[in-house]
């Protein structure tokens, strides 16, 4: 069976291979469009190639590319240049049923063990029928009984009417003449069902058993007995007796059950305490239901006031519940102070002096990664690129000079080749120019870079004396230029692009260095970031230039050396001092303390420095609040403004009375 795959033009191999794994058939065509990636070259091809061998598939290449059919046919796949119409694959023979036999047989008998099981049900229930009275418990269940009895009758009875179905379809004429037999019998019992049905049942009893006849007697009443009006009490109600067969019993008790419903229905609205006498039980129980719900509504009723009450109380006593409220803010002033603070090595002094402290010198090492964005271009191959050589004169001066591989070459027909590997070009002697011949190669492939002999420019000399004294020629044709589709442009590096790198990893180390710094030596210890030293301890790139990028990374290692010391000895320092300058009443907030670093003079190796720092606090003013609280008591709202504006320690004061009427504090 052939299966025809449509390959896309920049369709990957990759993705080719796939497609034939999913396909089943083992002949495949693939329909190839012009210029598609598949044909380029060779090394797509015999990988396919490869791989269609694994999977033991024949391959047929269609094309309308000359030349790629070529390639296809030397790769060794059959090429062809359209698709041949094919003859449509013959019709499937007809499906057979190889057991037609066995499963008329299997449904035979599945019908004939439902029905089996429906006769010993009925006679089951029948032997165990007891005289019971109507409306009492056992009445209720054995009608439950019969209702399910029913239903599994009529589910009995579907089963005999659809035919058996196995993985294939029975045909009904496959069934057997005795079977359709006792299908038509139970559709007239079903008849017979339905038109009992229609009797108005008021009650029943059971006849006695006697040898000769097992069948049971249902009656009705046509008039409601319990009825004071149309007869003596003495009367016996007319009966319409209907003679039942066995099979009709259990449908019948059930129409029985339904209309003796209908009749107590009609009774309760005419006969007093009907229901009293018939549910009592349930009377009692609804009785008390209804008290208990009453009780939880009271109850709920009465929660939802109290708490009501709660909350009206305390609204209350919020609003209305006289208050007065001052709020003062004391004056501030900020004072700053000179303070010198020495870090000294603990393993070189004893016993510390006033300004002194400890320090410990600590080194880290972080690092940065940052990803190379790659700018250069090439092709990945010098596959279809021109090729030859061209002879260099110097006509600039004595000296040598040194060209690169890669340095271009521009013909005077526009055409751009570069030198194939380092040459150093000899300096003018004698006015003679230095000469040196070397090889090049084109930019791109391409029959266009097959020129003839020509005269070029160096490119990197443009725009210096440089790019007029140094003449460049080529006394051969180029030669091996083709248009190999094949050969692709791909990114490369450059030392630009590493240099930038760089750069970008080292602005990352220094905006991070803070929170390293501060990560390693903890929350308790601090250091000053004046004396910080830092030294590169490595970079380098995962790549070099000129090499094809494949995720080119640049990684930056740095040594950090930091000299650290306690906080709380600083601040201790500061303070002692700092607490000198209270004096008029104003006191120091100490968590207002801060400084910084004015001079510092710091030898990490030795691990001591010397700080001048200039201290910074806050103070505030003290108020008497327990005198301010007895002179304002009993004062008009204007009488303690006044006394407030007196206060010279105060800068600013808030009165709030609740409620706002009152005229007295």
């Amino acid at each position: 069976m052939l299966n025809t795959l449509y390959i896309e033009p920049d369709e990957e191999i990759t993705s080719i291979v796939d497609k034939i794994r999913r396909e089943a058939a083992l002949d495949i065509i693939l329909i190839v469009p012009k210029n598609a990636v598949l044909t380029h070259g060779v090394i797509n091809l015999k990988l396919l190639k490869k791989e269609v061998e694994k999977l033991r598939k024949k391959i047929t290449i269609i094309t309308s590319d000359k030349h790629a059919r070529k390639v296809v046919e030397l790769v060794g796949f059959e090429a062809k240049d359209k698709l041949e119409e094919t003859p449509p694959p013959a019709p499937a023979a007809a499906f057979q049923l190889s057991h037609q036999k066995d499963t008329s047989q299997l449904a035979k008998q599945a019908a004939l063990e439902a029905l089996e099981e429906i006769n010993r049900t009925k006679e089951k229930n029948r032997k165990k029928q007891k005289k019971r009275n109507l409306g009492s418990d056992s009445f209720f269940e054995s009608n439950a009984l019969a209702s399910r009895l029913s239903a599994k009758k009529k589910k009995a009875s579907r089963l005999a009417k659809e035919p058996f179905s196995c993985q294939t379809t029975i045909s009904s004429k496959n069934v057997s003449e005795d079977l359709w037999k006792k299908r038509e019998a139970l559709r007239v019992k079903r008849k017979a069902i339905r038109s009992s049905r229609h009797l108005t049942v008021r009650s029943e009893e059971k006849t006695q058993s006697s040898a000769n006849s097992s069948a049971l007697l249902h009656f009705s009443q046509k008039k409601n007995v319990l009825k004071k009006k149309g007869r003596a009490r003495g009367d016996l109600p007319k009966r319409i007796i209907k003679r039942a067969t066995p099979a009709d019993a259990i449908t019948q008790k059930a129409a029985a059950f339904f209309a003796t419903k209908k009749e107590e229905e009609r009774t309760r609205s005419t006969v007093p305490g009907f229901q009293a006498i018939r549910d009592g039980v349930n009377v009692e129980k609804n009785s008390t239901g209804k008290s208990r719900k009453r009780k939880a509504i009271v109850k709920a009723v009465a929660l939802v006031i109290s708490l009501v009450a709660v909350v009206g109380g305390l609204t209350a006593a919020l609003f209305f519940v006289p208050k007065a409220e001052i709020v003062l803010w004391p004056r501030h002033e900020e004072i700053t102070e000179n303070v010198s603070v020495e870090v000294v090595n603990p393993s070189q002094k004893d016993v510390l002096g006033e300004n002194e402290i400890i320090g410990k010198v600590k080194e880290i090492e972080i690092s940065q990664k940052v990803e190379i964005v790659p700018t250069g271009e090439k092709f990945s191959s010098d596959k279809g690129k021109a090729r030859g050589e061209v002879t260099i004169y110097n006509y600039y001066s004595s000296a040598p000079q040194t060209l690169v591989a890669t340095t271009r070459v521009l013909s005077k027909e526009g055409k751009l080749f570069r030198l194939i590997k380092q040459v150093t070009v000899p300096g003018m002697k004698s006015e003679q120019p230095g000469i040196v011949k070397v090889e090049v190669v084109a930019d791109q492939p391409g029959e266009a870079f097959n020129i003839g002999p020509s005269q070029f420019t160096i490119e990197g000399f443009k725009g210096s004396p440089k790019y007029e004294k140094f003449e460049v020629k080529s006394e051969k044709p180029m030669e091996g230029g083709s248009d190999d589709t094949s050969n692709k442009k791909v990114k490369i590096i450059t030392q630009a692009d590493i240099d930038r790198a760089r750069i970008i990893a080292l602005d990352r180390l220094n905006a991070s260095l803070k929170e390293e710094i501060e990560k390693s030596i903890g929350k308790d210890y601090g250091y000053f970031e004046e004396a910080v030293e830092k030294e590169i301890i490595s970079s380098d790139s995962s790549q070099q230039t000129g090499e094809i990028a494949n995720h080119p990374t640049f990684s930056v290692k740095q040594k950090i050396k930091v000299l650290t010391f306690l906080k709380k000895d600083i601040r201790a320092i500061l303070q002692n001092h700092l607490v000198k300058k209270e004096k008029n009443g104003f006191i120091l907030i100490p968590n207002s303390i801060s400084f910084q670093v004015k001079k510092l003079t710091a030898d990490l190796n030795q691990g001591k420095a010397t700080a001048m720092l200039l201290a910074k606090a806050t103070f505030t003013a003290q108020v008497n609040l327990e005198k301010l609280r007895v002179s304002l008591v009993g004062k008009k709202e204007e009488e303690a403004v006044a006394v407030l504006t007196r206060l010279t320690e105060i800068r600013q004061a808030e009165i709030t009375i609740v409620p706002s009427w009152l005229p007295l504090m």
